[in-house]
């Protein structure tokens, strides 16, 4: 097929040749496809293959056809201007790269057949960069921008850098022993099989804290008990580091190496040690590199070979003997603990110093140019630690990082020193911190359904298409994630994400048009993302909002609900029972109060809640309007000024009763009472006071009656009473009886004291108590019968 940018024939003929010749090409290309695959059919099945493989001649001729296949793919990328080649890759690398190719190969056929049927025009797409030559610059060497790139690139001494995306590395976790699990339902448990230097054995429990449940530290107890040693407290004169060309370097790959790692680090009193980790092709990420460096040896660890291998490193990290020298090891501990089951115990964290000390800054970088003036490459922190070998440059600034930190360490001592004029309080305290990040345990990440809204954090401006799209992608990607162990930030990084699910592409295209560049996962699961989004798109726009119409008997149910607002001024112990003070003066009454019994002019009749009745006739007087008023919002400053005014009218309530009470009391004989000793007087609310003034009204009242009960008692045991016989004729009229209760009244009044007192008057005093000052449950008098005379008293004395 002739390149885009020739000449096309317009001539029929031509047209028609070319036509021809097409057709002769594409069933020629049938032919030799369905030839491969008939091939490919033809090799043994699985079982079989087992069997063959024992036999040298199968497996050199299988060996030699995959030789020929691989540089015939290897031509036809470089056809399409794909640098990467398949015989150097693994089995996953070579997947990704046909996915590529085959897409690239796609969209130039149906460029291609655009131009031939003229929908499109050809574009001049070079294949290489034209040399600008021009009469400013003919003495000038050819300016090739490409190729000045190039040049820099090797010049450069981290051109791998630059280069690292075109290199495809295989994944090594499909290498480890044992799976990574991803799956947030199981617990992360630890992987510590023995313990050394321990103080109590190893047992590994199940704790739960705050309804979370998580395995005990193995070694939380002797963290518990650590006390650094007074040797570690002493701040003594720096001990300079060797330059970096003259301190020995030992690369440990394997196995036996690490014994003997082992057995050197034990002789040692201090050391150092960081990691590199990788985090970008894995769900949790895994540790690539360990470093570790003693006075006058550096060692690296290759944690991704060695990754089984590294527990026996437990016999130096949790000696307590021994100091081990971190920079900012919050991760570094929990890493540690996931990857290899290694624990630290007696920790000296320079980050953790940094806070006692006035640092402008706290990282690693700065102090190993103000102590060591030493410039340290932080180029490599974005570095693919997978690398094998790794190149020169990245080796050295592993180095770095641990080469002078135990100088570090000993300045760092002198200066916490001198900030505490002489005392060891401040290591000490370093020494504390540090030993609690020893206690951080790691926990598998734990999904959380509301944290698409970090993705955007003005999420309320999305309409509920696209949050519902935004949301369910965002559960696809992690689902995604953790069962391929990849990342979700490879998965599909959240500006594509947020892309998908603004725009809400109608079709499959669209989906490809919001990622640039396509990520391989979103090219194998577009049916996925497409099934999610137009799901999204049947949503209604706005969520739907349930609306009740409140009905009569709801709101005469909610009504008698007591209401007690919390800005209320009053005391919460003494303002049950009264009404909130809502706007327009309008109180809560009682809950005994009907809707039915409110009457908009009485005022006086409160209701209760934030709505009311209003009763409004219209046609017969079966029917009735309902008008709701809804409150206003008040300040709670507002609220208690209105809170006074009730206040105010309560007190003067209050006073007019005491008022009327004083009254009272002037006209009945007073009681006196022993007065209660050791009171103290408290200024009351006024809601107290009324209830208090209620009850003391009450009160008075029964001594009154009492009082009077116990003088009529005994006046009727008076011996001088009980020898006076009254005689009463029966056949007297009820008029004159009257008419002698009517008029000696004033004589049994002067009569009263004196010692022979008249018949009349002891007959007449008795009556008047009898009639007024009864007991309760006891009548003087008798009803009347049906004929309405009055029946007769029978006394007998």
């Amino acid at each position: 097929m002739s390149d885009t940018n020739q000449e096309i024939p317009k001539s029929d003929e031509a047209n028609k040749e070319l036509s021809k010749t097409l057709d002769v090409l594409v069933q020629n290309a049938y032919k030799s496809i369905v030839k491969c695959t008939k091939t490919a059919q033809s090799f043994p099945s699985t079982h079989e293959n087992s069997l063959l493989i024992a036999s040298p001649n199968y497996i050199s001729g299988v060996a030699g056809t995959s030789d020929k296949v691989m540089t015939l793919v290897d031509s036809l990328l470089k056809t399409q201007n794909i640098s990467k080649s398949m015989s150097k890759l693994y089995l996953e690398g070579q997947k990704d790269i046909l996915t590529e190719a085959n897409d690239k190969l796609l969209e130039s056929i149906n460029t291609r057949i655009d131009v031939m049927a003229g929908t499109k025009t050809p574009s001049v797409l070079p294949s290489q960069p034209k040399i600008v030559k021009e009469s400013w610059n003919k003495n000038a060497k050819a300016s090739n921008v490409w190729q000045e790139v190039h040049d820099n690139k090797k010049k450069s001494a981290n051109w791998f850098m630059l280069n690292k995306g075109a290199v495809e590395i295989e994944r090594p976790q499909l290498q480890f022993k044992v799976k990574v699990d991803n799956s947030y339902e199981q617990l992360f448990e630890p992987k510590l099989k023995e313990k050394p230097n321990a103080l109590k054995p190893l047992a590994i429990l199940l704790e739960k804290y705050d309804a979370i449940e998580s395995f005990c530290h193995p070694y939380e107890y002797e963290l518990d008990l650590y006390v650094p040693k007074e040797d570690f407290l002493k701040c003594e004169e720096p001990k300079q580091a060797l330059p970096l060309s003259d301190t020995p370097l030992m690369m440990i790959t394997e196995p036996e190496q690490v014994t003997q790692l082992v057995s050197e680090l034990k002789q040692q009193q201090e050391i150092a040690i960081d990691l590199e980790y990788h985090n970008y092709r894995s769900y949790q990420g895994y540790t690539c590199l360990m470093q570790i460096s003693t006075r006058d040896k550096d060692y690296i660890v290759d944690t991704l070979k060695l990754r089984e291998d590294l527990e026996v490193l437990n016999e130096v990290l949790t000696d307590k003997n021994i100091v081990k020298v971190f920079h900012g090891a919050d991760s570094d501990i929990k890493w540690l603990q996931k990857d290899f089951g290694l624990y630290v115990v007696g920790m000296f964290d320079t980050h953790q110093a940094c806070k006692f000390l006035p640092m402008p800054r706290q990282s690693l970088a700065y102090l190993l140019k103000h102590y060591c003036d030493v410039d340290s490459d932080k180029t490599f922190q974005l570095f693919d630690w997978r690398h094998r070998p790794l190149p020169e440059p990245a080796i050295q600034y592993a180095r770095t990082d641990t080469h002078y930190l135990l100088y570090v360490y000993d300045c760092m001592k002198l200066d916490l020193s001198a900030a505490a004029h002489g005392k060891q309080n401040l290591v000490l305290s370093t020494f504390t911190n540090s030993r609690n990040i020893c206690k951080l345990k790691y926990e598998k990440p734990v999904f959380n359904e509301e944290g698409y809204m970090n993705i955007f954090r003005s999420h309320a401006l999305l309409n509920n298409q696209q949050k519902y799209a935004l949301r369910e992608l965002y559960k696809w990607r992690d689902r995604i994630a953790r069962d391929k162990d990849e990342s979700t930030g490879y998965v599909l990084p959240n500006h594509m994400l947020l892309q998908m699910a603004q725009s809400i592409p109608r079709d499959i295209q669209g989906i490809f048009a919001c990622c640039n560049p396509v990520p391989q996962t979103v090219k194998e699961h577009v049916l996925d993302i497409h099934a999610i989004i137009l799901k999204a798109r049947l949503q209604s726009l706005t969520k739907p909002v349930e609306k009740l119409q409140p009905s009569l008997d709801g709101m005469k149910k909610k009504q008698q609900q007591q209401v007690s607002p919390p800005h209320d001024s009053m005391d919460c112990l003494n303002y049950k029972g009264l009404p909130p003070v809502f706007p327009n003066n309008i109180i809560c009454a009682p809950s005994n109060t009907h809707l039915s019994s409110y009457d908009p002019q009485d005022k006086k009749i409160a209701q209760i809640g934030l709505f009311f009745e209003d009763k409004m006739k219209i046609g017969s007087n079966k029917y009735q309007k309902i008008k709701l008023k809804t409150s206003r919002f008040e300040t709670p400053y507002q609220r208690f000024l209105k809170s006074k005014e009730y206040a105010k009218a309560i007190q003067e309530k209050v006073d007019k009763e005491n008022a009327e009470q004083k009254k009272i009391d002037a006209l009945t004989p007073q009681v006196k009472t022993e007065p209660e000793e050791n009171v103290k007087i408290t200024q009351e609310p006024v809601v107290l006071k009324q209830i208090k003034s209620e009850e003391k009204v009450e009160m008075e009242k029964e001594k009154r009656k009492k009082i009077l009960r116990e003088r009529e008692e005994e006046k009727e045991e008076q011996p001088a009473m009980k020898k006076i016989k009254v005689e009463k004729p029966e056949e007297s009229n009820e008029k004159t009886k009257r008419h002698k209760i009517k008029s000696e009244p004033k004589e049994n009044d002067s009569s009263k004291g004196k010692s022979g007192g008249t018949i009349s008057t002891v007959d007449f005093s008795k009556v008047n108590y009898n009639k007024y000052m009864a007991k309760p449950g006891k009548s003087n008098q008798k009803k009347k019968g049906k004929g309405g005379k009055q029946n007769k008293k029978k006394k007998n004395r």
